[in-house]
């Protein structure tokens, strides 16, 4: 801890005026302290706090006497606090400043220098993630990101971010991991654990996108099932115009028409039945398929009571049979 200069320190010590100049009754005058005496009132009780390593109660004193006289030792006495309380980034700010304000042939800039340096080392290796690997083999070589890293008390010090960390033995083969590292984190990792497989996507998985889609197929296989059992009710509804119709005529030319609208009719009604028909089997077996795989994707057979249904083609549609 630093004194502060002289000027910063001198009280002002003249006299007021003559005592036979002021009432003998006359209560004295309260002095008003100017700014560089409060700062050094403000100084003396950092130096207290300090002194009894109550380190942020003086750095709030110091910079009270730094707002009113802002000389530049307070600087060095705030970055000095800063750094007894484990702030390293403050004191680096002060000391940074102390340098600036003082200029370039301070006596102590070398030793101010020095400090920095020491904190901005503290600073990086609080940033770097660590990382134990137990079981490391004798005389391995390890890499990070390709770069050889060495070990610093059985750990290995690592920037944050994406890493792989590769271990190659002298006798034995390379072991590698990705790592994805936080700033100051502790890793430890056995040599020649496997990897575990990276989680699930978040969202929807594969079998879940799988069901509702085959889900949907299945709803549209049975509006066209429908669409074609219309057609199908429509061609037999022809089928049995032209037969009747032809009970009722004797004109031959006439009568070959309508058995050919007869039979056109038949064609269409049987096509288009038996599209109608595969259509609903199709979209049936879709919808049963896509109500299983939702089904196991959102665990309804993890419990006891389990579903049970099934599908089966209606005229007009499909129906849904089972026990929920």
């Amino acid at each position: 801890m630093r004194r502060l200069p002289h000027g910063l320190l001198t009280m002002a010590l003249a006299a007021g005026p003559a005592a036979a100049q002021v009432p003998a009754d006359a209560a004295p005058a309260e002095k008003q302290l100017t700014a560089q005496e409060q700062a050094a009132v403000y100084f003396e009780q950092g130096r207290a706090f300090f002194k009894a390593k109550d380190y942020r109660s003086a750095a709030e004193q110091f910079q009270a006497a730094y707002n009113l006289d802002p000389v530049p030792i307070l600087l060095y006495n705030m970055a000095r606090a800063a750094e007894e309380m484990g702030d390293p980034e403050k004191a680096i700010v002060h000391y940074q400043s102390y340098l600036k304000r003082i200029g370039p042939q301070a006596e102590d800039r070398g030793e101010v220098q020095r400090r920095i340096r020491v904190m901005e080392k503290t600073i990086a290796a609080a940033r770097r993630a660590r990382i134990r690997i137990v079981g490391l083999p004798l005389n391995s070589q390890i890499t990070i990101d390709g770069q050889p890293a060495e070990l610093e008390d059985g750990l290995v010090r690592a920037e944050p971010g994406k890493r792989v960390l590769r271990v190659t033995p002298a006798n034995g083969k390379p072991w590698t991991r990705n790592l994805g590292l936080s700033t100051g984190e502790y890793v430890e990792l056995a040599f020649g654990e496997v990897e575990a497989p990276p989680p699930p996507p978040e969202g929807m998985s594969a079998l879940g996108i799988a069901g509702w889609s085959t889900l949907g197929a299945g709803a549209l296989f049975g509006a066209l099932g429908g669409v074609f059992y219309a057609e199908a009710l429509a061609a037999s509804d022809d089928r049995d115009a032209a037969v009747a119709s032809l009970r009722g005529t004797s004109d031959s030319d006439e009568q070959r028409a309508l058995v050919a609208d007869k039979d056109e009719a038949t064609e269409r009604y049987d096509s288009a039945g038996t599209a109608a028909y595969v259509l609903w089997g199709l979209g049936a077996a879709a919808l049963v398929g896509g109500g299983a795989m939702l089904a196991l994707e959102y665990g309804v057979f993890d419990g006891e009571a389990k579903t049970e249904a099934a599908l089966v083609p209606l005229p007009g549609g499909v129906g849904l049979i089972g026990r929920f």
